[in-house]
């Protein structure tokens, strides 16, 4: 008796753990990090207390894939011994300086590689009162599942007239230096 309930249970816990990988949503991580990156640059960002960094320890482990936390921890590390800049651009706008994210879009999840791509939209320069206001940025989140979890594994920039620039390989090549 006892091995047949024994049995049942795992079956339950199998099935209920392949429910939550199918159920998982790539959306939720994005727009968690984007929600926080829109008030960054915010000129009443130090008055909310939803606005803040999604690069702290708190946000990543929640958000980012294991990966990303270890090149990320590992980067920080040698950047703060060496007393030299890591990742020196907001990795969500692609800049250093920036306005406020506004008119932000978001793609739905696309399947690629084993992954989900998400592309969002928005404005980030408008601010600056330059040609340039108008301009449409476009930033790629790569979405993988970890443990039946949605967790973001790269962020990549992509820049009209350039190549894409991705976080991981950044931080990739910091870490080879």
């Amino acid at each position: 008796m006892f091995e047949k309930i024994l049995s049942a249970f795992a079956i339950l816990l199998i099935c209920s753990g392949n429910a939550f990988a199918v159920d998982a949503d790539p959306m939720v991580p994005v727009k968690t990090v984007v929600n926080i990156a829109e008030k960054t640059f915010d000129e009443n960002a130090e008055k909310d207390p939803s606005a803040g960094d999604y690069l702290t320890s708190k946000v990543l482990k929640a958000n980012f894939s294991s990966a990303f936390v270890d090149a990320f921890e590992r980067g920080s590390k040698r950047a703060e011994e060496n007393d030299e800049p890591f990742i020196d651009y907001d990795p969500v706008s692609g800049g250093q300086d920036s306005c406020p994210l506004k008119d932000v879009t978001y793609s739905a999840p696309v399947e690629k590689d084993g992954a989900y791509e998400i592309t969002i939209h928005f404005k980030s320069i408008y601010c600056f009162g330059h040609e340039f206001a108008d301009e449409v940025d476009q930033t790629r989140f790569r979405v993988v599942i970890e443990n039946g979890k949605p967790l973001i594994d790269d962020i990549t920039n992509v820049f009209p007239d350039t190549d894409p620039i991705s976080v991981r390989q950044v931080m990739g090549d910091f870490l080879e230096e």
